[in-house]
């Protein structure tokens, strides 16, 4: 009966070991039995886990850092900030789709991630914005070819159609035109207007030295006329100025919008490179 209460003991110990996680250096110690008053055998005191160093396990001081399942039975209880190489344990799996799935209320289901490794998130809808936040302000540029030593009549288009491109953050973005600004190497004093498109006048005439039109098919892509009618001589240069300000704009598709120059005056430009001109935006 002895062997059978010890076999029985040393059996327990083994189970104990096989449903813990692998502790480095622990061993199983098993209690002995006694008897108790009566003669009679007492079942197994227990058993113990103690580490390398004789100390038990599972204690306040020297506590048993159990996995959470899985099954793996890696090691745990790593220290924060230590070396990922070598290291084994559970780790947090998400669902990976190349489209969000649809759940059903009242049901468990995975986080679900893409194939480029982000999990799905839908923030809520709220004025807090992802990305950049405030006003992205640019200066667009376009150089002008006209024609040299040749007078224009009132009317004409001054250069060809002119593309201000990404004047919008995304495709179909929208913003604020702050100013327009006409730049000439000479000095000039007449009158100009900036005929901006939110998207691509095709059917229009926007040709140098020929009469500017709009086609019926192009009206409601006109952003804004802008005037430009105030001049300032550098000497030899001018700038001239809009007084039009924050008109806004959006684009249907794309990011650039499309202008044309016009003269209500009959100037002539002394190269081909006489003209410039710059819009200064706010883009949403």
């Amino acid at each position: 009966m002895k062997m059978l209460a010890r076999a029985g003991a040393l059996l327990s110990s083994l189970l104990l070991v096989a449903c813990l996680p692998h502790a480095a250096h622990a061993q199983v110690v098993t209690l002995p039995q006694v008897n108790n008053a009566g003669g009679n055998k007492v079942g197994s005191q227990g058993s113990v886990l103690i580490d390398s160093s004789g100390a038990e396990k599972g204690t306040v001081g020297n506590p048993l850092v159990v996995s959470g399942g899985g099954g793996g039975g890696g090691s745990t209880g790593v220290t924060q900030g230590s070396t990922t190489s070598g290291q084994s344990g559970d780790l947090v799996q998400c669902a990976t789709t190349t489209a969000a799935p649809t759940y059903t209320t009242a049901t468990t289901n995975p986080v679900s991630c893409d194939t480029a490794g982000n999990t799905r998130v839908l923030p809520a809808a709220t004025e807090s914005h992802l990305g950049e936040v405030g006003g992205n302000q640019a200066t667009i540029t376009n150089a002008q070819t006209v024609t040299a030593s040749s007078a224009y009549a009132s009317g004409n288009a001054v250069g060809g159609l002119i593309t201000f491109t990404n004047v919008a953050r995304v495709s179909g973005g929208s913003g604020l035109i702050q100013s327009v600004v006409a730049y000439t190497k000479s000095a000039q004093s007449s009158g100009l207007e900036l005929w901006v498109f939110s998207a691509n006048p095709s059917g229009s005439t926007c040709t140098d030295k020929t009469a500017f039109s709009v086609a019926a098919a192009d009206f409601d892509k006109v952003v804004w006329v802008f005037s430009i009618s105030t001049w300032y001589s550098g000497g030899t240069p001018s700038v001239g100025l809009s007084s039009d300000r924050a008109i806004p704009y959006a684009l249907a598709s794309g990011t650039s919008f499309y202008a044309c120059v016009v003269t209500r005056s009959t100037p002539t430009y002394a190269s081909t490179s006489d003209v410039s001109v710059a819009i200064r935006l706010i883009r949403n």
